[in-house]
């Protein structure tokens, strides 16, 4: 839960998170938040399935909607990363609906992982629209 005050007024988020573990080498993921649409938008959710390949590879699909008073936006999502050594990579891409048309981004991050994976360093660069959440 979030609460902000500004000169502008005050708002306040509340998030939920979750990650589960189906089977050995599929998780997925969600989240769910909802505001009083001063800042935030009035809701939005995503969801994400992942597989985990041989020699440290994974892959992501999922969808993420956003809705604000005058936008309402869905989005789909796919990633690959991989796993060597301390590092970790992933690009992501995102294909954006609003009002008709679509808009895309794409994303790489890269993590070196310190004190056995519990610590890391990262990196990310993107190019394209606003995935906005």
């Amino acid at each position: 839960m979030e609460f902000c005050r500004s000169s502008s007024g005050h708002w306040l988020t509340i998030r939920s998170r979750g990650l589960y573990s189906a089977r050995k080498k599929w998780y997925s993921y969600g989240n769910l938040a909802i505001a009083n649409k001063v800042v935030f938008p009035k809701w939005r959710a995503g969801y994400s399935l992942f597989h985990n390949f041989a020699k440290s590879w994974e892959a992501e699909l999922g969808a993420r909607i956003i809705d604000f008073d005058s936008l309402k936006s869905v989005s789909g999502v796919a990633s690959l990363a991989h796993f060597f050594g301390d590092f970790w990579t992933n690009i992501k891409g995102y294909a954006s609906f609003l009002s008709g048309n679509q808009y895309t981004a794409l994303t790489l991050t890269a993590r070196q992982y310190l004190n056995e994976k519990t610590d890391f360093f990262y990196a990310t660069m993107g190019y394209g629209n606003s995935r906005m959440i």
